[in-house]
């Protein structure tokens, strides 16, 4: 890097003249020039000529240095997942100064010093800037695009031991790695039913109890997990009191037996 002087107007130095022209004097040329004036410094001399043009040349070589471009190295940024950890970013100055970044969608990564934090999916722009100081100037930023995909899931949900018909109800108890919620169906209403997690046995035979998760922005629909409920019959119980003796030619009387199933009887 080299630090150079605008000319912008003429000026004569013992005989040397620098005219106004558009163009930049080369660092060794800025040397040449600032040598001549501690010269001129340490020169003993009456002459106010001389003087008048030490000090000139001085003021002129001082209004006239300018800051130095720096240019930023920023890294183009791999893709990551929804869940992933924080992660630094790494861009860089020739100058050696600080760099500042921004996120163009706080709903996808927020951003604190040089530590991004997922928070969305979706496509962000991160743009790494360095304003520049009394020595250089601001630098141009650099923006790098990140992408932040969806992460999967998986459903984890227990087999279901059998149960005998006429049983209470109970709870299913699957979940998720993305600690979404589950929702659960039958594949046969006849035998069991399904509401919020609830399953209420209605028949007998076989069903699916299937546990499903659709997703949402930041994660994909998990595979479901369907998990056989077999529902077998139930034992019953008759309670049929002894008969009292009757007469013949009495009248007719009715049987009371019952049985807990709450099923019809049948008598012979």
């Amino acid at each position: 890097m080299k630090k150079t002087v605008l000319v912008t107007n003429s000026f004569n130095y013992l005989g040397l003249t620098l005219k106004k022209q558009s163009q930049h004097f080369s660092f060794s040329t800025l040397i040449v020039l600032i040598f001549l004036v501690f010269f001129s410094a340490n020169k003993i001399c009456a002459n106010e000529k001389f003087n008048s043009s030490y000090s000139a040349l001085n003021e002129f070589l001082v209004d006239r240095i300018e800051n130095v471009e720096q240019t930023i190295t920023f890294d183009a940024l791999s893709a990551k997942t929804y869940g992933d950890q924080p992660f630094t970013l790494n861009a860089s100055s020739d100058s050696n100064l600080t760099i500042s970044y921004t996120s163009s969608d706080i709903n996808v990564v927020t951003i604190v010093g040089n530590v991004v934090t997922i928070v969305g999916t979706g496509i962000v722009t991160i743009t790494a800037s360095q304003e520049g100081n009394e020595e250089y100037d601001p630098a141009i930023p650099v923006p790098r695009d990140l992408v932040v995909n969806k992460a999967n899931q998986t459903i984890t949900f227990s087999e279901l031991s059998p149960i005998t018909y006429g049983g209470e109800t109970f709870t299913l108890s699957a979940s998720t790695t993305s600690g979404l919620s589950i929702v659960y169906s039958s594949s046969n209403t006849n035998v069991a039913t399904v509401s919020g997690n609830t399953v209420t046995v209605v028949g007998v035979g076989t069903t699916a109890i299937i546990a499903s998760q659709a997703g949402d922005d930041n994660y994909y629909a998990a595979t479901s997990v369907p998990n056989e409920l077999v529902v077998s019959k139930a034992n019953q119980t008759i309670t049929f009191s002894e008969l009292s003796d009757k007469t013949y030619g009495g009248e007719t009387f009715t049987l009371s037996a019952s049985t807990t199933s709450g099923l019809s009887l049948s008598y012979s």
